[in-house]
């Protein structure tokens, strides 16, 4: 079994289409923030991913029962202040950034890459659980622990998915898609109206029980 089997994901992913695909310098999201219950080394989490050929980077906010690394010390980040990651065009780093005031958390340099030292050809926004394979009672819950109904105040969601373009500029992300890999967890995509978001937008709503 592999790694990436006992991952489960409910997702808006940009679509694989014939010919040369996109270059994407960045992504970014807003997530809302919740508390699923989850088991020792099992995670459960909101995540942004991009991604090109074999390897990817993926940042967001992690509920975790003590599984793996996932934090700001793990070996190949380089933190810069403790207290959106769009690629550094001067070294070729990729800065992870907050999104309000774009302020730097830390870097991951680019001589640790070989096909993701320039730019990525795939991203994705979503919510993502791991469970080992033996582990009783099966996966975690996503988001808060429910399906999603399109209400924010009742929902995991993320808005404001965005890209950066060649020319380093923040761009909404097209030609994308809804993808799940079980019926344990949905994903949800909605346009908002700007009399509830601003800038208006999509919204990816997904969670799940799990189980």
């Amino acid at each position: 079994m592999t790694f990436q089997s006992i991952l489960k994901f409910a997702i808006r992913q940009t679509k694989s289409s014939p010919g040369t695909p996109p270059n994407y310098y960045g992504v970014g999201a807003e997530f809302s923030v919740w508390n699923p219950q989850v088991k020792k080394n099992q995670y459960s989490a909101p995540q942004l991913a991009i991604q090109n050929g074999p390897e990817s980077l993926q940042v967001g906010w992690m509920v975790t029962g003590e599984s793996h690394c996932y934090n700001t010390y793990c070996s190949g980040f380089v933190l810069v202040r403790s207290d959106f990651p769009p690629n550094d065009p001067t070294s070729g780093a990729w800065w992870l950034l907050t999104t309000r005031d774009l302020t730097p958390i830390g870097f991951w340099p680019d001589n640790i890459f070989r096909t993701l030292n320039k730019f990525g050809t795939y991203i994705s926004c979503g919510g993502e659980t791991y469970s080992p394979p033996d582990q009783p009672g099966g996966y975690p819950p996503m988001g808060n622990g429910e399906y999603p109904i399109d209400i924010f105040k009742r929902s995991a969601f993320a808005i404001h998915f965005e890209t950066v373009d060649d020319k380093l500029k923040i761009i909404k992300v097209d030609g994308t898609e809804k993808f799940r890999d079980t019926k344990k967890y949905t994903p949800s995509i909605q346009t908002i109206l700007p009399r509830i978001l601003n800038p208006p937008g999509h919204v990816v709503f997904f969670g799940g029980y799990g189980g």
